[in-house]
């Protein structure tokens, strides 16, 4: 997994937006912020370590492995 935080410009707001570089396709991503909601995952996914937010909802995920999120140094929301 990358560690690069990528984002682009937006002019007609006149500042950056940080974007995700790697996360599953069937998952919905804006920005930072990633809802995997319902997509049948049975582990937590590969996800870009600026990811904001991360929903997991209504999956199949059943362990969780220690220290699985230490990696989302910017989660703030799970």
């Amino acid at each position: 997994m990358s560690n690069r935080t990528a984002y682009f410009y937006d002019p007609d707001v006149g500042n950056f937006h940080y974007v995700l570089t790697e996360y599953p396709r069937v998952c919905d991503c804006q920005e930072t912020e990633l809802e995997c909601v319902d997509v049948n995952l049975d582990s937590v996914p590969r996800v870009s370590s600026n990811v904001t937010l991360l929903s997991l909802k209504q999956n199949h995920i059943k362990n969780l492995p220690a220290e699985v999120f230490v990696q989302f140094t910017e989660l703030e929301k799970l």
